[in-house]
Order: structure tokens, then sequence, then C-alpha cells
């Protein structure tokens, strides 16, 4: 982190992904999507002196849509500590909707800005699982 901004992550892959996409009784669009999103170990592991690390993993949900109402849930799944665990921690603070407006196809595309973040000179985090659902007209 360097003058309060916290440096941003992107997932290696994804994994166990799901998607339902079904019509509501008003005639939206709903798409419900889950999966495992895995991070590299050395980038979300504790700092050195055994203090906090934090980070914001960014990734793009799903389809452009012209509009949309996004409800998203990301936990951590996969963590691990090698050596005793001082203090240890692993959080997942935040989630942020993020919508990207395209001007030129007049659509949005959706993404997950989630601050994360791992405590403990050897602990770290490798995967996070998210469910989105999403409710409005597809692009």
């Amino acid at each position: 982190m360097s003058n309060g901004v916290l440096e941003e992550i992107q997932p290696e892959a994804f994994h166990t992904t799901h998607r339902l996409q079904t019509r509501t009784g008003d005639g939206q669009d709903m798409l419900v999507l889950s999966g495992y999103a895995e991070v590299d170990g050395n980038d979300l592991r504790g700092n050195p002196d055994g203090t906090w690390n934090r980070k914001i993993l960014a990734f793009n949900v799903g389809p452009r849509w012209r509009v949309v109402d996004t409800v998203p849930v990301v936990s951590m799944t996969a963590i691990m500590n090698v050596a005793v665990a001082n203090n240890a921690g692993w959080a997942v603070d935040e989630c942020r909707v993020v919508d990207d407006f395209n001007p030129v196809s007049q659509s949005r595309q959706i993404s997950l800005r989630c601050r994360v973040g791992v405590r403990d000179s050897d602990g770290f985090m490798f995967r996070v699982n998210y469910y989105v659902t999403m409710v409005g007209r597809l692009a």
C-alpha cells in the first residue's frame, strides 16, 4: 500500500463455475453465478513483520448488461499458515460492485472489487468463492 491506495490483484484462474439464467415474472433477465477465484499465494500473504497485508481482488462477472441490479457475496475458502500462527488473520473485508459503462455499446460490464487481507508472516490466502445474483436486461 502506498499513499493509502491498495494494490489491485486479479485471480489466476476460476474453478467450479456455475451459471443459472432465467426470466423474472416481469420479464427481466435473471442470472445467478458462482465459483471459486484462485489467487497466487505470493500475491496474498501476510507481511514479514506480521501485520495485515490488504489488497483489492478485482474480477469481472457475467455478460454485458443494458440495465442491471447486482447482489454479490464473496468469502475466503482456502487459507494456510506455514508454522506457528502468531496473531494470524484472514479477511474479505468488503465487496463493491463496479459498473463499467461502455458508451459505444451502451452496455455495462459488472466487476467485483473485494478488499481482502492476510495477517501473519507465514499466512496465505489461495481462493475466495463468489455468488452473484443479477437482475436486469442483458445487452
